[in-house]
């Protein structure tokens, strides 16, 4: 529960989590590896909301260390759910460069497409597999997921 609460508080606590950036995000990125199914979904949890709060400085400083643990979930948790919830963090990671792009700054625009580029192939293969797996499964949820993180990630190459 706590590395949940400490997302839901990111808003409200913006400017401190911002100067402490490292230590709360080592705490959330530690819970994505844990053995426990629930400490990693919760981390999950934390890590999307804090990227939305604390974008673009999260994903352009934390790209190395997020982006693989959440390839990792998408290709080896075996609940859909989970796998849903990691690629929605990662949905969350491309719109945050993206909305960031939004000052019009060419240099922002180029950095932002540099920090995903290396990861494209690995995403895209991802999401393929699942894509497939939700449809013969019947998931919706992680349809959408999916869905969205290819769109997101199209209109960032797209710039």
């Amino acid at each position: 529960m706590g590395l949940r609460f400490l997302g839901m508080i990111s808003d409200a606590c913006k400017k401190q989590f911002k100067k402490n950036i490292d230590e709360v995000t080592k705490m959330c990125a530690q819970g994505l590896t844990s053995e426990n199914a629930r400490i990693r979904y919760e981390a999950l949890q934390a890590v999307g909301l804090l990227m939305n709060d604390l974008k673009p400085a999260l994903q352009t400083k934390y790209h190395a260390d997020l982006v693989p643990a959440f390839i990792q979930l998408m290709n080896n948790e075996k609940h859909l759910k989970m796998q849903t919830q990691a690629v929605a963090c990662m949905t969350s990671f491309i719109k945050g460069l993206i909305e960031y792009e939004a000052a019009e700054d060419s240099e922002v625009q180029t950095k932002n497409k540099e920090v995903i580029l290396p990861y494209t192939d690995q995403i895209i293969q991802s999401i393929t597999v699942l894509f497939q797996r939700s449809i013969d499964e019947k998931y919706t949820p992680l349809q959408e997921e999916v869905l969205a993180t290819l769109s997101c990630l199209a209109s960032l190459m797209d710039k």
